[in-house]
């Protein structure tokens, strides 16, 4: 179901616990997978040791003193991407969880609120 073809129906119940669970399930994993893939998760982890943006000094005709000082800014700029790249990966996951449960509590709240009506109603009857 996409949600060009989201029908309301006639039947309240059928539209209730049927349709509109579906509707929600539909967003909320549609939801998930755009923050999942706005924090680029998957490129992040194969790019995870990569140098940031390309910067990476080359050590060409160079002396050996020259070479290792390169060397070890190179290694250092490389470290510096992992992190930024490790707290990108970390904050998307757990935006990504985070999207996902308030989903799964919209999707609950649908269930369950017409049975908590009917249920306050004969209590408050009774």
């Amino acid at each position: 179901m996409n949600s060009q073809s989201f029908r309301f129906s006639k039947n309240p119940i059928l539209f209730w616990f049927v349709s509109l669970p579906g509707y929600v399930w539909m967003v909320t994993s549609g939801q998930t997978k755009r923050t999942y893939h706005t924090f680029s998760v998957p490129e992040l982890f194969r790019t995870l040791f990569a140098p940031w943006k390309r910067d990476e000094v080359s050590t060409s005709n160079m002396s050996l003193g020259d070479k290792f000082r390169v060397m070890v800014g190179n290694m250092a700029g490389r470290f510096v991407a992992a992190i930024i790249r490790f707290i990108t990966i970390f904050i998307g996951f757990g935006l990504t969880a985070l999207v996902f449960l308030f989903g799964i509590l919209v999707l609950t709240l649908v269930v369950v609120f017409p049975i908590l009506v009917v249920l306050m109603f004969l209590l408050g009857v009774s």
